[in-house]
């Protein structure tokens, strides 16, 4: 997804706003999937991406100091881009918030009003939409937003 998001502000042609709320998607959707992975670690249980879990407390004692060892690696690296999510989040937010926006691009706002009610709420509580919340809307979003009809574009 990170190589999608690049591709998309670099070469894709579409407006700057568009860009910025897929940008604002997926940095959402990434925060939900760190908090998600936390919330199991907490928990001292590994879940792979089959739905299989395990318990870390079920491992040999030996075994478990290594598996805390690599998740505390793990969650320094997790802790890092969430610092990245919120620096890009907070330059987000007063894009897609701004007057301008709100009134060149009215029947968006209007159209997907979860997606910037979820940003401020985001902004204002720190409440996190769920991945399948952003997954959905990205798809959506792009979908119906952003995918350019060559046929008109040729012409």
């Amino acid at each position: 997804m990170i190589t999608l998001m690049e591709r998309i502000n670099n070469y894709y042609p579409v407006h700057k706003f568009l860009k910025y709320t897929l940008s604002y998607l997926e940095v959402g959707y990434f925060k939900s999937s760190n908090q998600e992975m936390r919330r199991y670690l907490e928990k001292n249980i590994i879940r792979l991406a089959s739905g299989a879990e395990f318990d870390i407390l079920s491992f040999p004692e030996r075994l478990q100091g290594n598996l805390r060892a690599e998740i505390l690696g793990f969650l320094e690296d997790v802790q890092k881009d969430e610092s990245e999510f919120n620096k890009l989040l907070s330059q987000l937010h007063p894009r897609l918030t701004s007057a301008q926006y709100k009134k060149e691009f009215e029947r968006i706002y209007e159209k997907y009003p979860d997606i910037f009610t979820a940003l401020e709420i985001q902004m204002t509580q720190g409440e996190v939409q769920s991945e399948e919340f952003f997954s959905y809307y990205f798809e959506r979003f792009f979908k119906q937003e952003c995918l350019l009809d060559y046929r008109k574009q040729s012409e």
